[in-house]
């Protein structure tokens, strides 16, 4: 029997007849090793390994084949089988990382980096939990610098509510902050509630404890943007009034533009965000008003911008409910 897929790698395969079971739907995957001595189950999905190499990487495995097998068990291919509770992709996937020395990319798919993190924490394979965290860390690490580009994923629609979804189930918890500000700075509630569109046609939907994080977050950030920026807007010397630019408007449009946003069903866009490192106001629109050049500097460099930024981090997990940054603990 072949390493890959053969002309009946598809076809079910029985198992020996016991007392539990006769079926006949399952079917045998692309992982099915010639040399393999144990067969895992993963839904309907067979896979033919080699013990030691499972042994070799995850102490669970090490530990699941030291108990002898029951005589009488399931066999398929004169293998034993071992039923797992995993989805086989991800079954699949971490098979595929294991068997296949050049299968670790410098960017992978949210597939394989949810399956190496869900699985290397089930199983305590730690390269591939720890290789997962640090691409997630990279984007949204919770330290106080810049963050957000993530170039260690492949991006796709849909991708940050995923990672903030994956986060919250493997208990990375100090990603969930960062993850949940960018999910409301790309999308509105309603967007998140009924699921942000995938490209293969299903859709990123929060959990229910992910929906309250993302609703408190939601109004706690309305509130801190609004006290924040009316500091800015309540001073005569606006910038944007007196700026000379080509995109001179009155003060009251100014102050407009901006209590447009903070003060009505918008969540972070500029405000919040602003206060995070590597941001810059350079090009940004607020309500109706694009800030030039000038006006940027002017409200970067004032000392109500400083001593707001320094506020802003420390205090961004609360905006979500959660300890500060000192008491979240990750778990994974």
């Amino acid at each position: 029997m072949s390493n890959g897929p053969d002309s009946d790698s598809q076809l079910p395969l029985k198992r020996q007849r016991t007392e539990n079971t006769d079926r006949t739907d399952l079917v045998r995957s692309k992982i099915w090793k010639s040399w393999g001595d144990i067969v895992l189950q993963a839904e309907s999905t067979l896979f033919k390994v080699n013990r030691t190499v499972l042994a070799q990487h995850s102490s669970v495995f090490e530990g699941m084949f030291s108990i002898p097998q029951p005589q009488d068990g399931e066999t398929v291919d004169c293998c034993a089988v071992v039923e797992l509770s995993d989805t086989a992709q991800d079954v699949e996937l971490l098979l595929a990382a294991l068997y296949d020395p050049f299968h670790h990319q410098p960017k992978q798919p949210f597939e394989v980096v949810a399956c190496m993190l869900r699985l290397g924490r089930k199983y305590e394979i730690d390269q591939f939990k720890d290789d997962a965290v640090s691409r997630i860390r990279q984007a949204f690490p919770n330290r106080p610098e810049p963050w957000g580009e993530v170039s260690k994923i492949e991006d796709r629609a849909g991708l940050v509510l995923d990672l903030l979804n994956l986060a919250y189930e493997t208990g990375l918890n100090t990603c969930i902050p960062t993850l949940a500000l960018r999910c409301l700075e790309y999308w509105t509630l309603k967007d998140l509630f009924t699921g942000i569109p995938r490209p293969d046609g299903s859709r990123a939907i929060p959990c229910d404890a992910i929906k309250l994080t993302l609703a408190l977050g939601s109004e706690a950030i309305r509130e801190a943007q609004g006290r924040s920026f009316r500091a800015f807007l309540s001073k005569e010397e606006s910038c944007r009034a007196s700026c000379g630019s080509d995109h001179i408007v009155s003060r009251k449009r100014y102050q407009y533009g901006f209590r447009a946003r903070a003060d009505k069903s918008y969540t972070t866009g500029v405000f919040i965000y602003a206060y995070l490192p590597g941001f810059t106001f350079q090009g940004v629109a607020v309500g109706t008003v694009s800030l030039c050049d000038k006006c940027a500097q002017e409200i970067t460099t004032s000392a109500e911008y400083r001593h707001h930024k320094t506020e802003v981090w420390p205090n961004l997990p609360g905006f979500f409910g959660l300890p500060e940054w000192k008491d979240l603990k990750d778990t994974v």
